[in-house]
């Protein structure tokens, strides 16, 4: 009898990301993975023309592509949630919707995985693009590849959570969760599991204005408001980039 194939879960969260969403899935869609995908859109009641590019994309990919359209907008974190507990994978991957992932990503992530049971998270580095898709930056600086609660707890937040795949198993304190949160929280929930993977291999194309955001943390305490990326953080997602090969997995 032939093994069964892993399934991964994309949870991709989405909100007035017309810009970007179309690039965003094309590059989940385009992942070269040896696993069974399903990839689940949750749209938080957009005003623009995101909405119909997802449903464009269901269109497509039937039966690959999900769309979750909620009526109101019910804020990113319930947005998350609601893509989670949906979920059917055996890992789940985190995606927002202004961000896309370059094409080996969940190959090289899911294969760590599979390989080192002690991790139940792996993130990646990220190349952080302009509006007008020049390069800016890199995400992280020099980085540990694999640490603890405690490590990320004195540090802050130094991860992308649009680089973030874990195991499926690990999901319910992020459910449980009440109110609104940052990655950050996510972050922690996942390290009071087990081991954390970095990898600093470039996955994924980030968006600009919202790699700066991610590194504003006044609302958390200090430990946490002192993350940052460590080479300058700033980047957002085209497609044609991608496609063109500009931006490797492979380069670092």
């Amino acid at each position: 009898m032939p093994e069964s194939r892993l399934k991964v879960s994309v949870c991709v969260v989405a909100y007035n990301h017309g810009r970007y969403i179309g690039d965003c899935l094309a590059s989940v869609v385009g992942q070269q993975v040896e696993a069974d995908l399903e990839i689940l859109v949750g749209d938080d009641c957009s005003t623009d023309e995101t909405r119909e590019i997802i449903g464009g994309y269901a269109a497509r990919y039937p039966g690959l592509v999900h769309p979750v359209f909620h009526p109101r907008n019910i804020g990113g974190t319930r947005n998350y949630q609601v893509l989670i507990g949906k979920a059917q994978g055996d890992y789940i991957a985190h995606l927002d919707g202004d961000d896309y992932w370059l094409p080996e990503k969940l190959a090289e992530q899911i294969g760590f995985l599979e390989k080192n049971r002690n991790c139940v998270a792996v993130y990646a580095n990220a190349i952080v693009i302009s509006d007008s898709g020049e390069r800016v930056a890199r995400f992280n600086g020099a980085l540990p590849q694999q640490f603890d609660l405690n490590y990320l707890v004195r540090k802050g937040n130094f991860l992308n959570g649009s680089s973030l795949v874990y195991r499926a198993r690990c999901r319910d304190p992020i459910l449980q969760l009440e109110g609104d949160a940052l990655d950050y929280h996510f972050h922690i929930l996942l390290a009071g599991q087990g081991a954390l993977r970095w990898e600093r291999t470039a996955a994924l194309c980030c968006n600009a204005c919202r790699a700066t955001f991610r590194t504003s943390y006044a609302s958390l305490p200090r430990a946490a408001a002192r993350g940052r990326p460590g080479a300058g953080a700033i980047g957002s997602s085209r497609s044609a980039r991608w496609c063109r090969g500009e931006c490797s997995f492979s380069s670092r």
